[in-house]
């Protein structure tokens, strides 16, 4: 009798934090979703589209590709949130498919693009520092896939699907929201960035790595107003990108991180 009342008692618990579909919509997801995309186009709207629009921009053929599949991620998110909060189910489904595909694409094209500046970075005579620095770009794209199958995988459990892709939304603006620190604290002019620049170091990624964290943190506790409590992805969420953040600093300066950097560039 003790097993059922305890198997009784996880139903509960397990209704408590799964809201109905029909209730779990509203602003809250739409915001998030334009926040997003205000953030993607403006932190590279010095760096990347006003250079492309003025003809100034001389990144390669796969920055600009990344870019441009980076921003249509955006838009795809917003568009598919706002489908789900206006309960156009079906065209959120079969859209989901273009979905899959695209962040297949900015895996691998993120993987082409970091092994393209690492090639440069160490052509350019940067050695190890660009070997640290790769770490960083390849881990966040690992992460963001990783919620992104996450979440398809628990298509669902709809609570836990919208949150994860949210949350890997999130990781993915890590690069627009470091832009930021380049010209506020880094006082880095606006406009193109060189073709090849110095690396950065994996401590310095703390500081957008910290941004995302409190969008996260800030997000999940405006759900917790709504749900009551918060939602358990949040936490792995959370979790596993602090934990990412961190772990990956002394892990970029062993030889086993800068013997894989050297498998990267020739399997490149």
């Amino acid at each position: 009798m003790s097993t059922i009342y305890a198997a009784d008692d996880e139903a509960i618990d397990a209704r408590r934090t799964r809201p109905p579909a029909a209730a779990d919509r509203g602003r809250f997801f739409i915001n998030f979703a334009w926040l997003a995309l205000a953030i993607a186009v403006l932190g590279f709207a010095p760096s990347f589209w006003f250079p492309i629009g003025a003809r100034s921009f001389n990144g390669s053929w796969l920055v600009v590709t990344h870019g441009v599949l980076f921003t249509a991620w955006a838009v795809f998110f917003l568009t598919q949130t706002h489908l789900v909060e206006t309960g156009r189910l079906v065209s959120h489904r079969k859209w989901g498919v273009a979905g899959v595909s695209l962040a297949t694409m900015l895996l691998l094209v993120g993987i082409a693009t970091v092994e393209a500046q690492l090639t440069d970075r160490l052509a350019a005579g940067f050695g190890d520092k660009a070997r640290a620095f790769a770490i960083v770009p390849l881990t966040n794209i690992a992460l963001f896939f990783g919620l992104v199958a996450t979440s398809l995988g628990m298509v669902a459990r709809t609570d836990w699907h919208k949150r994860l892709m949210m949350a890997a939304t999130a990781v993915a603006l890590t690069p627009p929201l470091a832009r930021f620190f380049f010209v506020l604290v880094d006082g880095r002019p606006l406009g193109p960035i060189p073709a090849v620049t110095p690396p950065g170091t994996p401590l310095l990624t703390l500081r957008p790595a910290a941004l995302v964290v409190a969008l996260l943190v800030g997000t999940a506790l405006i759900d917790r107003k709504r749900l009551g409590s918060v939602h358990p992805a949040w936490l792995w969420a959370i979790g596993g990108y602090v934990a990412l953040a961190l772990t990956r600093i002394p892990a970029s300066s062993t030889e086993a991180w800068y013997g894989f950097a050297d498998w990267l560039v020739a399997f490149g």
